[in-house]
């Protein structure tokens, strides 16, 4: 479950980022992500305030279960009103049109296969797993990290996905209808 140090820390988090955004510098920045056996890149539109945030979070033991990570949307939504992973999503569909589904979670996989490994979190036996706003912001994660990332896309494209975890790694079950 999520660390939050209550609800009411986070309702503080929220009232504080909702009334000085508008007094704050716009806080956009595009990130570039690509798939190169397409040879394509895609500009991500993302916020800087937005990555603060997910950063400011205590992350608690068991902050990746997937009910809690779905629970995020609502900061997205309706605080910052960006859903980077339908973006991602979106930009794809456009850039490759005649794509089926199939083939839109390969691109998905490799696109996160292709970020950064982050071999000096791998080496902190103590490390924090970040959320995967923040994994997408810096363009780099460990396994587990970009499989939440994954995870996310996955099920925005209506799939019903897995974490699988074992002692050193973790990896991504995906439902197939077949």
């Amino acid at each position: 479950l999520f660390s939050f140090g209550g609800g009411v820390g986070l309702l503080l988090i929220s009232f504080i980022i909702s009334f000085l955004t508008p007094y704050l510098p716009s806080g956009h920045v595009t990130k570039v992500i690509s798939i190169p056996s397409l040879n394509l890149t895609i500009e991500v539109p993302m916020n800087f305030y937005q990555y603060l945030f997910y950063k400011s979070l205590a992350k608690g033991e068991n902050y990746f279960l997937l009910e809690d990570l779905s629970q995020l949307d609502i900061f997205d939504d309706l605080l910052f009103r960006n859903d980077v992973y339908k973006e991602i999503i979106y930009e794809l569909k456009a850039k490759v049109p005649n794509a089926q589904d199939d083939e839109i979670v390969v691109y998905l996989v490799e696109l996160v296969q292709n970020l950064d490994y982050d071999y000096d979190k791998a080496e902190n036996i103590n490390f924090q797993v970040r959320f995967p706003y923040e994994v997408l912001y810096d363009h780099k994660g460990v396994c587990i990290e970009k499989s939440l990332l994954l995870i996310k896309l996955l099920s925005k494209l209506g799939y019903g996905v897995a974490l699988i975890k074992t002692q050193n790694h973790a990896l991504v079950g995906i439902k197939c209808n077949r």
